[in-house]
């Protein structure tokens, strides 16, 4: 499981405030939807809402933290000596008189068998900035029109241009 840094992707130009940028988004959306996560340990649909006001960045690197620790939890020093990761694709959607939040797809953190209230337990007890709200198992949903990839990568409600939807590249790892 490698980030897109170590893959040597560059995603410096994606940067979604310009009329280029929406063109690229575009690019990357259709790549989350074409993802395999049938490869993936038992992923699931999450989101997670800031409490408070943040900035884009502010928002950021607490998601960095909480994968930070979660990441720790799971693979213990191997997450940083061998840069090992669960596999997370994190979507910030807020701004403009909307709450900060994430939706995520999230691999399962526990390879065994992990009751579901005690999987919500553990990711309540490690973010710390707001609300935790799992919206169940995550299936390949590629045919569906309502599937979860379908809601988090939706810009038909956004404007182009718009910042109010924000593909975290660089918390994401597949």
């Amino acid at each position: 499981m490698e980030s897109f840094r170590e893959r040597n992707l560059n995603f410096s130009e994606f940067n979604f405030g310009h009329d280029r940028s929406w063109n690229n988004f575009i690019e990357l959306r259709q790549m989350i939807r074409e993802q395999d996560y049938s490869k993936w340990n038992r992923p699931h649909a999450w989101t997670f809402t800031f409490k408070f006001e943040q900035s884009h960045q502010s928002a950021k690197r607490k998601m960095r933290l909480f994968l930070n620790v979660i990441n720790k939890k799971v693979y213990g020093n191997a997450s940083q000596r061998f840069n090992k990761k669960v596999k997370c694709i994190p979507i910030l959607e807020g701004g403009n008189g909307t709450q900060f939040h994430y939706h995520l797809i999230l691999e399962h953190i526990s390879k065994g068998k992990m009751r579901p209230e005690t999987y919500h337990y553990f990711m309540d007890k490690f973010w710390k900035f707001g609300a935790v709200k799992c919206n169940g198992l995550f299936l390949n949903d590629d045919d569906s029109e309502t599937g979860w990839v379908n809601y988090i990568t939706k810009s038909e409600t956004k404007e182009k241009g718009s910042e109010d939807l924000f593909i975290d590249v660089e918390n994401m790892t597949l």
